[in-house]
């Protein structure tokens, strides 16, 4: 039984090992990967229903998911940045809320800029670009229900002059 655990012990240790060496490798590479998540939920209970629903009409408790998104995001070989954002929330049908390569690191001459294909964020306005994790109140504003908030596409999110100039 001893040996068994000596055994053990020494395979675990030799498993941390290899995968030890393989990540710095990776990271010697330029592989960053980064994984997350977001859940907004709203939520609402009535504590004196039973006045409540003589005017209003019935009323009922619950609780609604807004956002429940997972996404991976990263850089490969120090110029390839990526990022992939799955939305499951319930008020919508399961969907790919981001999936894109970001080609913006490359040694490329500074006039080209970079170049981001896939499917991302509208660059419309600060409104849309904010987080929705950063909103100051719980909806965004009337303008942004009439613009899309993501395109499959390619743009140049940068000019390469310094200017901040887009092209989408």
């Amino acid at each position: 039984m001893n040996r068994y655990r000596l055994g053990a012990s020494y395979r675990r240790r030799r498993i941390y090992c290899i995968l030890s060496c393989i990540m710095r490798a990776l990271v010697l590479l330029g592989f960053l990967l980064k994984l997350g998540g977001q859940a907004q939920n709203d939520t609402t209970g009535f504590a004196n229903a039973e006045v409540l629903e003589t005017e209003l009409g019935r009323l009922e408790n619950g609780v609604q998911w807004r956002r429940a998104r997972i996404y991976a995001e990263g850089t490969l070989a120090h110029y390839l940045d990526f990022k992939f954002m799955y939305d499951f929330a319930a008020n919508n049908p399961p969907h790919l809320k981001d999936a894109f390569l970001d080609f913006s690191k490359l040694p490329l001459p500074i006039f080209l800029g970079g170049v981001r294909t896939g499917r991302f964020k509208n660059p419309l306005g600060i409104e849309l670009a904010t987080s929705g994790t950063d909103l100051t109140f719980m909806e965004r504003g009337l303008v942004s229900a009439f613009l899309p908030t993501r395109n499959t596409g390619a743009a140049m999110p940068r000019d390469g002059a310094g200017s901040g100039r887009s092209v989408f």
